[in-house]
């Protein structure tokens, strides 16, 4: 089935002789977009720390962005060390509000504090990781 997961169980099922006998059954579960809203959220800073972990794997944090205005934007977490590039071009309308909030006030984030609920899959890249942007919501700015 194109665009769906499915699952292969196995249901024993009870036959009339009072024998088990074990007989396929195909579930479809969700879509790839369904299964990977109901990721577990992770904390940024163990994705950041276990990259080999989590790569190739869709997650659900919340982080900050950092952005000069001008040469894009990393995600970071004030409790660890460490930085994820992002790829935005995924994440649909959302990009355009964070790029709103981003170049409010003084283009950047030195004059502001933002941070997101991120979706998506990480990549264990040389040099910086990077996040593949599904989806950003909650976005909040502190002046």
């Amino acid at each position: 089935m194109h665009g769906r997961k499915t699952v292969l169980a196995f249901a024993l099922l009870m036959c009339s002789n009072a024998t088990m006998a074990t007989h396929p059954v195909e579930i479809s579960v969700a879509n790839e977009d369904q299964v990977a809203s109901l990721s577990p959220p992770v904390e940024f800073c163990d994705v950041v720390k276990e990259p080999k972990i989590y790569s190739g794997r869709h997650v659900v944090f919340t982080a900050r962005v950092e952005s000069d205005g001008v040469h894009g934007m990393v995600l970071v977490d004030p409790h660890c060390e460490g930085a994820m590039d992002i790829d935005i071009t995924n994440a649909g309308n959302a990009t355009d509000r964070l790029n709103d909030v981003v170049m409010s006030g003084s283009p950047g984030t030195l004059d502001k504090t933002v941070t997101a609920r991120w979706t998506g899959i990480f990549q264990r890249t040389k040099g910086r990781p990077k996040l593949m942007v599904e989806s950003i919501e909650n976005i909040s700015v502190d002046p």
